[in-house]
């Protein structure tokens, strides 16, 4: 994978037999002692004779069987074109971003039945939409989150940090670089993050129907060792049944003031 000039990286997609422009170098975490892999990428084409290119960048960071975090660099300037497109440019960028952290955190938090299809089986076919509704709303209010440190390429930067159902999402804009940057984990996983460009990756495409991996927007699959283990295997937490209870009933006292 040959860097760019600008420290970008170009992505082979060996089912799709074409390149992903990255235009910026992918953030990870200082001297991780696992693996790193290209999870995904989220794309888009500026002209159709021009290469996809990726307006975020999702590793998988794997230390022990089970665990580890999930990182992505997001470039401001293409997440707002991509939203504009979408008619999403009433969001300023931090909302835009998080709102790719929190619906990455939704799913990461889902059962493990809602990732196999049995969708038949919800007791409450409306939970998970609602649920998602929920997340939706979240990413309109980072400014309020809680925050803490982070430490990017040497410089102390404020990350603002969403728990939620045995897991946690953050997000910081990195100083001077028009970048973004998402950390997901566990409730286990520090918060404390030391964050350094990514040296040159080497994603090996996987072609194994039966692993399982996280595919976001292009599905883009790479191999990347043991998946992480889902903080919720069998039955939702505490704070979905929360979260959508809580909408649930702003949205009934809001249709009685009405």
């Amino acid at each position: 994978m040959p860097l760019n000039p600008d420290g970008g990286i170009h992505v082979e997609h060996q089912a799709e037999a074409e390149t992903s422009v990255v235009p910026f170098a992918p953030m990870t975490i200082d001297q991780w002692p696992g693996h790193v892999t290209i999870e995904s990428l989220s794309r888009s084409r500026p002209q159709i004779d021009e290469p996809m290119r990726a307006s975020g960048v999702w590793l998988r960071l794997n230390r022990h069987p089970g665990d580890g975090y999930r990182l992505a660099t997001f470039s401001d300037s293409r997440i707002v074109a991509a939203a504009s497109t979408a008619g999403g440019d009433d969001l300023t960028v931090d909302e835009l971003v998080a709102a790719e952290a929190v619906n990455a955190l939704s799913d990461f938090t889902l059962p493990q039945h809602q990732l196999t299809g049995l969708i038949a089986a919800e007791p409450d076919p409306e939970f998970l939409g609602t649920l998602r509704q929920y997340a939706r709303g979240k990413a309109t209010t980072i400014a309020d989150w809680p925050t803490v440190e982070w430490t990017v390429a040497g410089v102390a930067v404020p990350a603002a940090v969403w728990e939620f159902a045995g897991a946690w999402v953050g997000v910081a804009a990195i100083p001077t670089s028009e970048i973004h940057v998402i950390a997901l984990a566990r409730s286990s996983e520090s918060q404390a993050l030391s964050l350094v460009p990514a040296p040159e990756l080497r994603p090996r495409i996987n072609d194994d129907p039966d692993a399982v991996t996280q595919e976001l927007d292009f599905k883009l699959r790479a191999a990347a060792g043991v998946p992480f283990a889902r903080p919720n295997q069998d039955a939702y937490h505490r704070d979905h049944h929360a979260a959508v209870a809580a909408l649930r009933l702003g949205l009934r006292l809001g249709h009685r003031r009405g």
